[in-house]
């Protein structure tokens, strides 16, 4: 009897039994490109308020995505509230440190709040990143005119 047994247990096909399937990971990518084109589009429009408010609905969506970051902070600053505008052009460089706009972009907010030294330290690491960076190089060139720098200025203008 017992051989019986061990012949049905050799043939019997054991039925293997997944584990329950991890929750799916929601992707919000599609959702948040099209608010940050809202945003932009709001931006461009006046209403830097309301695309703010947009981004922040975005990133409660995806709330690791350094663009999602950096066009905040970039709308941020163009409101004029730099030190948010740091801090979220500060959270995208975190995500993406390699990013000459973010750096530019920080820059910006840094000369729009008095800190020209702090600004042109950004462009020039942007410029690191991206020596033909036309962005850059025209901020710079407008901070050093700003320190009466002229004779360094000039230069990077002209590129």
């Amino acid at each position: 009897m017992r051989w019986l047994r061990r012949i049905a247990d050799r043939l019997t096909v054991k039925h293997h039994v997944d584990p329950p399937a991890a929750p799916a990971v929601i992707d919000h990518r599609a959702e948040t490109r099209v608010l940050v084109k809202k945003a932009w589009n709001l931006r461009s429009l006046g209403n830097l308020k309301g695309a703010i408010t947009v981004l922040d609905q975005a990133l409660e969506l995806a709330p690791d995505e350094s663009e999602l970051y950096y066009t905040r902070g970039a709308i941020c600053r163009a409101a004029e509230r730099h030190d948010e505008a740091i801090a979220d052009l500060d959270r995208a460089l975190e995500r993406n440190p390699h990013d000459p706009d973010a750096l530019t972009e920080r820059g910006l907010a840094y000369v729009g709040r008095g800190s020209l030294t702090r600004g042109i330290a950004d462009y020039d690491a942007a410029l690191e990143l991206d020596p033909a960076c036309a962005a850059a190089l025209d901020n710079k060139g407008s901070a050093l005119c700003l320190k009466h720098l002229w004779t360094h200025a000039l230069p990077l203008l002209d590129r």
